[in-house]
């Protein structure tokens, strides 16, 4: 799993805004702050134990598996569309795409804790985030 390249989803969003060539310093700043809104977003909602950083530049990375670049770029695109950004195709539905979207953050959220879930061999009892040992739970013994 690799990060999310920022370069090539700023692209994304230069066709899809019909922005492409025009080199307009507003719609990169705009992108930038898009996308600085997303990922507060996704720390906040997917209560990511590690945060994705603030992005202040296009030639890097986001710190978030790119089989989540779609949940990005769709957040991008909302936050552009708030901005007064006008998009090539204006029959796509935004109110369904601004609607699902915390179902699909939360599918990271699910993603990761799945994955901490397996990687936690240890214990097999021990729940993430719960931590271990048997409060309440009997273990054979008898009270005298």
């Amino acid at each position: 799993m690799a990060n999310i390249g920022i370069q090539s989803v700023f692209e994304d969003k230069q066709r899809e805004f019909k922005m492409e060539g025009a080199g307009s310093d507003r719609f990169e700043r705009d992108f930038i702050a898009a996308l600085n809104t997303a990922t507060r977003r996704i720390n906040r909602q997917a209560d990511l134990e590690t945060r994705i950083s603030m992005t202040t530049q296009i030639s890097s990375t986001l710190a978030l598996s790119d089989e989540y670049q779609d949940v990005v770029e769709d957040l991008i695109t909302i936050k552009l569309i708030q901005l007064g950004h006008r998009r090539r195709n204006e029959d796509a539905d935004i109110s369904r795409l601004d609607r699902d979207i915390d179902d699909r953050i939360d599918m990271i959220r699910q993603d990761i804790l799945n994955q901490a879930q397996e990687g936690d061999t240890d214990n097999e009892l021990d729940l993430v985030g719960l931590g271990a040992g048997t409060g309440g739970v009997s273990t054979g013994g008898t009270n005298a």
